[in-house]
């Protein structure tokens, strides 16, 4: 009896730790710019702080990425590495040209700080499927 109340009780255990984990929040799919903030003085007169859709950036499984500015109609694509909370994007076709930035999840939004003081806040796309 007592070894079928523990067996219940582990599975009963396994499963609610099971249903109730988050789900982990991957940087794969595509994201759209909800806010682009530095707090320089300069640039908070030059350009438009919450800007929905000044950006939009896919990060492919395969590793490979594509960061598109609608400001200035600016494409880059290339490759991307993480490691930890760094993200580092590498310019197709041009060697010396890499960007290392931190990278984080808050409430489900990526969230990516250049080094020279540059916050992107991005929403996730839904699938279009």
């Amino acid at each position: 009896m007592n070894r079928c109340v523990i067996y219940c009780l582990l599975i009963s255990i396994t499963f609610f730790q099971t249903a109730c984990k988050d789900k982990e929040e991957s940087i794969q799919g595509s994201w759209i710019s909800v806010s682009i903030n530095n707090p320089d003085p300069f640039f908070k007169k030059v350009m438009p702080n919450n800007k929905r859709g000044a950006v939009t950036a896919d990060f492919n499984s395969d590793g490979s990425f594509t960061w598109k500015d609608a400001l200035d109609s600016r494409r880059i694509t290339g490759t991307y590495d993480l490691s930890d909370n760094m993200l580092s994007m590498h310019a197709a076709g041009d060697d010396d040209d890499s960007l290392e930035t931190q990278y984080s999840f808050q409430n489900g939004k990526l969230c990516i700080a250049t080094k020279d003081g540059f916050t992107f806040m991005f929403e996730k796309l839904r699938d279009q499927h």
